[in-house]
């Protein structure tokens, strides 16, 4: 079976930001990464759209497709 999995935000958005400063995506980002470690070992194929902090837009793009 073939997964993808795509962790929200990244790179120059941070989603939401906790009282204490925890960024929404650094836990989706963290979720995703053990999720595919889970799902690898139960032998799937899986795809992350992102493994860092990063995104594959820039904020312009992020704009116009508003």
């Amino acid at each position: 079976m073939k997964i993808c999995i795509d962790p929200g935000h990244g790179g120059y958005d941070p989603g939401a930001v906790g009282p204490s400063g925890l960024r929404e995506k650094d836990v989706t980002l963290a979720v995703a990464l053990l999720l595919a470690d889970l799902l690898r070992q139960a032998g799937c194929e899986v795809f992350l759209t992102r493994t860092g902090d990063t995104t594959s837009w820039t904020p312009e793009e992020d704009l116009q497709r508003r």
